[in-house]
């Protein structure tokens, strides 16, 4: 570097430097401008929008929830060009979420303090304006599926009949987690953004004849008519964090999602000849059956007392 100024911690990492672009504290959000439905099965499904004004670089949203709330950034949209909304999933609860941008996306009135530029001549740095502190970090994975094992109990092939019930919920609950062991602070704030998806999904098949004639030997003589069902349940997770303590950080699924997608035919006949049928569906096709991103993915951590 010919120019500017780097400041090392004390093990020798950078902690403000003209080449990086360090992050402020914007705003701190506690009440969302819309939410889902909310639902206690599936292990509790409540999606929540934050928006953030007054922001002309992408915000970098930090959440709080108490302990063993589980939530997980799931999307950053821009609105307009200074305006942003952060989607957060959560078990249903209401985290706090704050937010950091960089220097340039602040306005800091105290004229006492320290500002370092970076060589187009915008801030990089701005003591007076709240720069983020990182308390620590690490890289986290969640479990391989979110349900060990998975075995439904039997649903209602016909129409999805059972689509959303306590059955459906209990066999699709996510009920896997990975912990790893991390000191956090009394009022710990994660940056998380989710990027793991999983889904599963489950078919049940029915069939039943009716005949207006005799039966032979099992066959209809005379007029049949078959009928035929199939109800495929699903549920889509994204991957989110909690923390049952202070020193242990956990990533497991949260549930985003679930339906139920059916078929239903008929087939008629008449002496051992078909006549025709007729078919119909409805319902919401499962997401692909798989899971993906499950690589590592960073987990930072800040103090939320520090700014509130």
């Amino acid at each position: 570097m010919s120019f500017g100024l780097t400041a090392l911690n004390d093990n020798n990492e950078v902690i403000i430097s003209s080449e990086l672009k360090n992050l402020h504290f914007i705003d701190k959000l506690t009440t969302p401008i819309s939410s889902n439905s909310t639902t206690t099965g599936f292990g509790g499904i409540k999606i929540h929008i934050y928006r953030v004004n007054n922001c002309p670089t992408i915000p970098v949203p930090f959440i709080h929830m108490a302990v063993n709330e589980e939530a997980g950034v799931t999307a950053v949209r821009n609105i307009d060009s200074t305006t942003w909304d952060i989607e957060v999933l959560t078990n249903n609860h209401n985290p706090d979420v704050y937010v950091f941008a960089d220097a340039s996306a602040v306005s800091a009135t105290n004229n006492h303090g320290l500002i370092v530029y970076n060589a187009d001549g915008a801030e990089a740095f701005d003591s007076r304006a709240r720069p983020l502190a990182v308390t620590n970090a690490t890289n986290i994975t969640p479990p391989s599926s979110p349900r060990s094992p998975f075995s439904p109990g039997g649903l209602d092939a016909k129409f999805c009949n059972s689509n959303g019930n306590s059955t459906h919920s209990s066999g699709w609950t996510p009920n896997t987690s990975n912990d790893t062991s991390l000191t956090l602070p009394a009022k710990p704030m994660f940056f998380y953004f989710s990027l793991g998806q999983a889904e599963l999904e489950a078919s049940y098949f029915a069939n039943e004849e009716e005949c207006d004639g005799a039966s032979v030997k099992g066959n209809c003589v005379g007029f049949v008519r078959r009928y035929s069902w199939t109800s495929t349940y699903w549920a889509f997770y994204r991957a989110t964090i909690s923390y049952p303590n202070t020193s242990t950080l956990r990533s497991q699924w949260t549930t985003y999602a679930y339906d139920c997608h059916w078929q239903y035919s008929t087939n008629d006949g008449a002496f051992g000849i078909g006549t025709g049928g007729s078919s119909s569906a409805g319902g919401a096709w499962p997401y692909s059956n798989e899971t993906i991103n499950l690589s590592d993915k960073i987990c930072i951590v800040g103090d939320a007392s520090r700014y509130d």
